[in-house]
């Protein structure tokens, strides 16, 4: 997604989604809506929300954009607290059913997964916010190039999306590799700084400069999707803790972590895109289009400190445990024997999901959504400003 002539936020796609299941809009007021996204302020927003408190019908674009959003955002927050309600109740349910079998195990795990979701969870929403940002404005900021005192054409602008999108399936196979030797902790840190640099080459005028950046800005992409999951996903797994026995294993744990934490990060990602959208609108009205890429370094950094501070790295050589028995002794031996063959490869990982079909599934369902995604984000904009002109 990319703005009109002026930033459009980042959250339109799913903003819009949901106000058509709220009010009825008509194709004018739509248009209106895309134009008056362009011209957001913090007056207008809480003008908006005290007019809709008084059941006062929106009179102008803004307010009706603002109005729907703060519906949304209201609808939001009712339905996680009815849900945090429903499942605090079952929780307290079920808690007392186990307080005399494993309550000290039970109370031991859920101290792992809070502890692993306050390190994992601000890093997450911080790269997330990031992405957001950028996402609306490529296409107004190449748009805004001129060569050889020539503006860009749209034909153009799509070969620099391409080369972002080349980037990824060219070297995104390999990066999973990288990831196994090097570890996800390192992982992030190379993302978060690989997707800095493809965003100040948004800066340039220079159209080399524009394609190696946007082809940079892809494997920052890749890893920015990747790294961090990659090194919560190995951390459930180190993270067996001893039941009420004090010598068995919570197997169930490590997929416990994973399940619970992915839900919270993706559940308030709305959230973190919608921030990011009016974040981004103000600067890049204050600074131009480039505005929401030279401060989207800002995020990055602060996500980088926190991983650096409190990550620990857990590649594939790393076996370890935090926290009661766990016999390693097999795992290494696997390990030592793959090493012995020269380590995975792409293709045992083509082998790997060509044999799982559930997998194969997953990953045709996940790469057609996306391709759909990339046509959308690309084409978007420039048809958008033909209806509003």
């Amino acid at each position: 997604m990319a703005p009109l002539r002026a930033p459009f936020p980042s959250t339109a796609m799913g903003f819009l989604s949901s106000a058509l299941h709220v009010i009825l809009l008509s194709d004018r007021t739509i248009a209106a809506i895309a134009t008056s996204a362009t011209t957001l302020t913090s007056t207008s927003w809480l003008e908006s929300i005290s007019s809709r408190l008084l059941l006062r019908t929106p009179e102008t674009p803004d307010e009706l954009f603002n109005t729907a959003l703060a519906i949304l955002g209201f609808t939001i927050v009712g339905m996680r607290s009815s849900q945090f309600l429903a499942v605090a109740k079952i929780n307290k349910t079920k808690s007392n059913d186990d307080d005399n079998k494993n309550g000290k195990s039970k109370s031991k795990s859920d101290a792992v997964i809070k502890s692993l979701q306050q390190r994992y969870l601000p890093v997450f929403w911080l790269l997330r916010l990031s992405f957001w940002m950028s996402g609306p404005y490529f296409h107004q900021v190449y748009s805004s190039k001129t060569f050889n005192g020539q503006p860009v054409t749209l034909s153009l602008i799509s070969r620099i999306f391409l080369a972002g999108f080349g980037s990824i399936a060219l070297f995104g196979p390999g990066m999973g590799r990288l990831l196994d030797i090097y570890g996800g902790r390192r992982g992030t840190l190379a993302a978060c700084a690989i997707y800095a640099l493809g965003a100040l080459s948004t800066l340039s005028n220079s159209l080399p400069v524009l394609f190696v950046g946007r082809a940079v800005g892809g494997l920052g992409t890749n890893l920015l999707s990747s790294a961090p999951e990659t090194w919560l996903v190995r951390e459930a797994n180190r993270k067996r803790c001893p039941t009420g026995d004090g010598d068995d294993e919570d197997d169930e744990l490590p997929s416990r972590i994973v399940r619970e934490t992915f839900r919270r990060a993706y559940t308030y990602d709305s959230l973190v895109a919608i921030a990011s959208g009016q974040i981004g609108g103000y600067v890049a009205r204050r600074n131009g289009p480039t505005g929401p890429f030279m401060l989207l370094p800002a995020f990055l950094l602060v996500g980088s400190v926190i991983v650096l501070l409190f990550w620990g790295e857990n590649n594939t050589a790393t076996i370890s445990n935090t926290c009661g028995k766990y016999n390693a002794k097999q795992k290494q031996k696997k390990d030592e024997e793959t090493l012995e063959k020269g380590g995975l490869t792409i293709r045992d990982g083509i082998q790997e999901i060509w044999d799982d079909k559930k997998l194969l599934a997953l990953g045709a369902v996940q790469s057609l959504f996306e391709g759909s995604m990339c046509i959308f984000v690309s084409q978007w904009p420039p048809a958008v400003s033909r209806a509003v002109v």
